[in-house]
């Protein structure tokens, strides 16, 4: 089996990847979550919003770190853990603002991702794919 060297920064360019739009309206993937202000901008190159990790990558990997290494335990780690949402330049200096950008709230309960963008002030209620806006 060859295994491929890829460093974090170039996991997230790959990542990054598809996030930008292909034609007008395609954007992928289609199952990314978007705040509605992101959702109300132009589908254009250069438009002020962010991809990111719902629940921050460096906590990611610190769960994988720590758990039993199979298959099995892996896939439920990153089956409840790796959402992605696109969010406006403004909402990801509101999640800076209240100390969330690489962490979570410090009463979270481990079962909810979303719940740092709450705690930001973010309406988690109003995301919804970018096809359906």
């Amino acid at each position: 089996m060859e295994f491929v060297r890829v460093t974090r920064q170039g996991a997230m360019r790959s990542l990054d990847y598809w996030f930008t739009p292909r034609r007008r309206g395609e954007w992928r993937p289609s199952n990314v979550l978007w705040s509605e202000a992101a959702r109300a901008l132009p589908n254009v190159a250069g438009a002020p919003v962010r991809s990111e990790h719902v629940y921050p990558l460096n906590l990611l990997s610190r769960d994988l770190l720590a758990a039993e290494p199979t298959v099995e335990a892996f896939g439920r780690i990153v089956a409840d853990r790796l959402v992605l949402a696109v969010i406006t330049v403004e909402e990801d200096l509101r999640l800076g603002a209240a100390g969330l950008s690489r962490s979570m709230p410090a009463a979270w309960d481990g079962r909810d991702p979303f719940d740092r963008y709450r705690a930001a002030g973010l309406d988690v209620d109003a995301f919804a794919s970018r096809q359906t806006a």
